[in-house]
């Protein structure tokens, strides 16, 4: 791997700051982990989003953890900020924030160059977990292992999953003077071991009814020494029992739909592109939903890193940005007291990732409130500007390791300008000051609607803006008549569209055009007064072309099916241009059908294939044209 391309060195003097040469970091220092810190607004995530994009087209994969909605913009790469679709996601803002982007970009030719690369090499895969605002991730239940494990390390590392399980199942926010939450979390712990250690499978639904059932009738009759009833008095347990069923009643019971939340899913290559895989989790109201969220996504990657063995390279990048918060009650990775669910996978993550090729980058503007024992295992260090004592205290090591007094360099902390960052790394022997660049992509904070946007025009992109000119064709949506079409689409319909080898005139059979090829329009008449529909047993829903449907029985849905067995969010329907329409499901576990088949990935069907029959939850249903 060649250097990753962070920045230009800045070199301070009396008579102002002067641009460097190009300030890079050694792709393996990642192998020892990352912290990048600095006050609010002063780009701290532009740098470390340009640490992701850099390694992730070195060819690592990324696992990026959003909280807020800025890590979920690496998708606006590409055609994506260059087409009409960016109108659909910032409406009228559009097109300043596009302009503002290609001018940072045209500023160096290399910049341009790696705004395309990153656009054709990366993959960037929005989820998000207990939503449909993207492709939705189920929560996996609990931790599933073969068997107790056999090396005593790996043992104390299961048991620190399991701990940081029960903390997730059970959280304690406040102490009592009975000790009652601390004791549950304990309880809890206990009954989890006991079914990992009999290899019990505890995925899903499933996994929380075997842990109901066993706090019904446990397993051992004391804990701690103490008599069972007399640690967790049996009406706790009655209550605890009705708390852990509740997660699997009701809307809660949601969080267990989707893709399951492992490695394969969110870093499993497909083609030849790097996957980086974004959890966004900005729709999370509370700290608690998104520390288990960040503690089971940690998990999963500590057990993958445990079942692929040592690596001397660096195979996956684990990105948390916002890991601190206030004081540290609300933070991800913090100092004791306090020990949310997601500090010990972390913790492991933080130990053991280097040895098996997994790096971790955490960035904050709350240094003081980040784990100071977890920090010393972190290798490469940026530093913004920062203004508090407390936040000093956390970068001693920098302030001494440099050939400059710890009071300059203290001084041009706090007094950094945005974008600015002294960084330490393996390597490079002295602190130096970096500006950071512009990134690949377009940086801004997304609400939830955003993100959803951005979903479905990845799913269905929309070509790039075209200049316009006197001969644009607006049947085409401003396209020139001979404009290639978008990937995966084909071509119009009508009376003069392309026929498969053998077809007779009306058979109205087309045949789909790769990406580099031309068509005519097929004149004004071109699916003029038809269109698909969507039949079932109650009622028919015509769709419009470039519309995207969701078919379930929940609320918000455009077509809904009034079924148990229909999952609120089962089947997506997008009528595109030209006639066609394409269908994917949105429920893992209870895929729809065609023709008695399951439907795998995304299919488009043509207008020849109408009726198309599909059994959705058992509720038979067609896609008509006409």
């Amino acid at each position: 791997m060649n250097g990753l391309f962070l920045g230009h060195e800045l070199h301070r003097g009396y008579d102002g700051a002067r641009r460097g040469e190009r300030a890079e970091l050694a792709a393996n220092a990642l192998m020892t982990h990352a912290f990048v810190c600095g006050a609010s607004g002063m780009g701290k995530t532009v740098f470390a989003k340009s640490i992701v994009e850099e390694i992730s087209l070195a060819g690592v994969p990324v696992i990026a953890i959003d909280l807020k909605g800025d890590l979920a913009s690496l998708a606006l790469n590409g055609n994506l900020v260059r087409s009409r679709g960016l109108e659909r996601v910032f409406g009228d803002a559009a097109e300043p924030l596009r302009a503002e982007f290609n001018e940072g970009l045209q500023s160096s030719p290399s910049l341009e160059a790696r705004h395309r690369d990153f656009a054709t090499k990366v993959d960037v895969r929005l989820f998000t977990p207990g939503y449909d605002g993207a492709r939705r991730l189920a929560m996996t239940g609990l931790p599933t292992f073969t068997g107790p494990a056999a090396d005593p390390l790996e043992r104390q590392e299961r048991r620190t999953l399991v701990e940081a399980l029960a903390r997730g199942l059970c959280p304690v926010r406040a102490r009592t003077a009975d000790g009652r939450g601390d004791r549950e979390v304990k309880f809890v712990e206990e009954l989890l071991w006991h079914l990992v250690e009999a290899g019990a499978d505890l995925a899903g639904i499933e996994g929380i009814r075997q842990l109901v059932a066993a706090a019904g009738t446990p397993p051992f009759d004391e804990l701690g020494g103490m008599p069972l009833d007399e640690f967790v008095k049996p009406a706790w347990r009655n209550d605890l029992r009705a708390k852990l069923a509740a997660r699997i009643t009701g809307n809660e019971r949601t969080w267990y739909e989707g893709a399951p939340l492992d490695v394969d899913t969110l870093i499993g290559r497909t083609d030849a592109r790097t996957p980086l895989a974004v959890l966004y989790l900005g729709h999370l109201s509370s700290f608690d939903e998104q520390a288990n969220v960040v503690a089971q996504t940690c998990s999963e990657v500590y057990r993958w890193m445990r079942r692929m063995g040592g690596s001397p390279r660096l195979r996956a990048l684990v990105y948390l940005d916002e890991v601190g918060g206030g004081d540290g009650r609300n933070a991800f990775y913090p100092s004791a007291p306090f020990n949310p669910p997601s500090k010990p996978p972390l913790t492991l993550l933080v130990k053991q990732g280097r040895s098996a090729g997994v790096g971790v980058l955490l960035a904050t503007q709350n240094p003081k409130s980040v784990d100071v024992r977890g920090l010393g295992n972190i290798n490469t260090w940026a530093v913004g500007k920062l203004t508090q004592r407390a936040d000093f205290e956390r970068i001693d090591h920098l302030l001494t390791a440099t050939r400059a007094s710890a009071g300059r360099i203290q001084a041009d902390i706090m007094r950094a300008e945005q974008g600015e960052f002294l960084l330490q790394a393996p390597g490079i022997p002295d602190p130096k000051w970096v500006k950071e660049r512009w990134l690949y992509t377009l940086h801004q904070t997304l609400s939830p609607e955003q993100v959803h946007k951005i979903y479905k025009l990845q799913r269905d992109p929309v070509v790039p803006t075209p200049e316009r000119g006197p001969e644009s064709d607006q049947r085409l949506g401003g396209l020139p008549a001979k404009t290639p079409l978008p990937l995966n689409q084909g071509a119009p319909r009508g009376k003069d569209s392309l026929r498969g080898p053998g077809a007779r005139a009306g058979e109205g059979e087309t045949k789909v055009l790769p990406p580099t090829t031309s068509v005519e329009d097929s004149g004004p008449d071109a699916c003029q007064g038809a269109s698909w529909a969507i039949i079932g047993p109650e009622h028919e829903l015509r769709l419009l072309p470039g519309t995207t449907y969701a078919v379930g029985r929940g609320e918000g849905v455009e077509y809904r099916l009034a079924a148990d067995t229909v999952s609120r969010r089962h089947l997506e329907v997008v009528a595109l241009e030209g006639g066609q329409v394409r269908v994917a499901n949105l429920s893992t576990k209870n895929p729809a059908r065609v023709g008695g088949d399951p439907l795998e990935g995304a299919v488009t069907f043509s207008t020849g294939d109408s009726p198309v029959e599909l059994k959705i939850g058992g509720v038979k249903v067609r896609l008509v044209w006409g």
